[in-house]
């Protein structure tokens, strides 16, 4: 229960959109992907629902990559492998796994924020 805690905890930097004219459209869907996963995992209970908010978040990053160009676009796949880590520190039952892929997942979301602002 604790790893699953340990995930449901996690909370990402709020998404700051802004993104430059090719990459806007798939950085507004990230930032509102981005807050339902937040809001999802500050309720979820366990460990499969916790994978299932990170796949539909994956999912939405994944599809929008596909739109976006440059730096939004390897920030987003970035951003899903990160939930991959996660997922699998899970599986795993590895807690500092866990705990890593947290600081994974928020330098992570910090970078995508970034590179949406510079578009």
């Amino acid at each position: 229960m604790k790893i699953v805690m340990t995930i449901a905890l996690m909370t990402a930097v709020p998404f700051l959109t802004g993104c430059g004219s090719t990459s806007a459209d798939a950085c507004d869907a990230a930032a509102a992907a981005s807050a339902t996963w937040e809001k999802e995992l500050a309720s979820a209970q366990g460990a499969e629902a916790v994978k299932g908010i990170n796949a539909a978040y994956k999912s939405v990053l994944t599809e929008q990559a596909g739109k976006a160009d440059g730096a939004v676009r390897a920030a987003m796949n970035d951003m899903a492998a990160s939930l991959d880590a996660a997922d699998a520190a899970i599986d795993a039952g590895d807690e500092a796994g866990i705990d890593a892929a947290q600081k994974g997942t928020d330098a992570r979301t910090t970078a995508l924020n970034s590179a949406c602002r510079a578009g």
